[in-house]
């Protein structure tokens, strides 16, 4: 049953607090390899994590940007990876952090309505 739910996904988010990280990202791009996973990355460190998610088959990579102070570092590395880069922001963040070098370099902006 698990496999025929997880054929019907074309795009899967992924909440790292939820599900605990790459063992589980590994077995769901195993069984369905032609699926997009969106990893939305609510961890205090999001650099670290980066070659993790990217080994497990992620596409995309979202991280808070209140999770560090060099997220076009972040983006970098994301991207070297093979994923595409998202950054998110909380509801008390100014939209004003997000500087055109940020916006040119991310592929998506993600802003959280409730606080994380």
């Amino acid at each position: 049953m698990c496999r025929v739910i997880l054929q019907l996904i074309k795009y899967l988010r992924v909440i790292w607090v939820l599900f605990s990280g790459a063992p589980i990202l590994s077995c769901v791009k195993k069984d369905v390899p032609e699926i997009f996973m969106d990893v939305h990355m609510m961890v205090a460190d999001p650099l670290r994590w980066v070659d993790d998610i990217a080994d497990a088959g992620g596409s995309l990579y979202c991280f808070h940007y209140e999770a560090t102070d060099k997220p076009l570092e972040v983006i970098a590395k994301i991207k070297s990876r093979g994923m595409k880069a998202g950054i998110a922001i909380s509801p008390a963040t100014p939209s004003t952090v997000i500087t055109d070098e940020i916006a040119e370099a991310a592929d998506m902006l993600l802003v959280m309505t409730v606080q994380p």
